[in-house]
């Protein structure tokens, strides 16, 4: 019989999803590190939104901002929102 460690938390595997996601889905309008602002794309750097509210907007989408809602799923959805709040560098209080 063998075990298998794993290194990695399920709270680092759901972060690092959550980049992967964003990387292959939203860096278009927000750049890597959430600041290119394209298209009308908030600056995620300073954005003080709750995680409910990203979770919300990821699904539904706002403005010009696509809905993902039928693209991605639940746990992905929160994995990018997660994901997207260890871009905010405390700079300012935007939305």
């Amino acid at each position: 019989m063998f075990i298998l460690a794993c290194t990695n938390t399920p709270d680092k595997v759901k972060a690092q999803d959550g980049k992967t996601i964003f990387k292959s889905f939203c860096v278009t309008c927000h750049g890597i590190d959430g600041s290119l602002m394209t298209n009308g794309a908030k600056d995620l750097r300073i954005s003080t939104m709750p995680i409910e509210e990203r979770i919300h907007v990821i699904t539904n989408g706002r403005n010009i901002m696509t809905s993902f809602g039928s693209t991605l799923s639940k746990v992905q959805i929160k994995a990018v929102a997660e994901y997207t709040q260890t871009l905010n560098t405390g700079s300012g209080n935007g939305n």
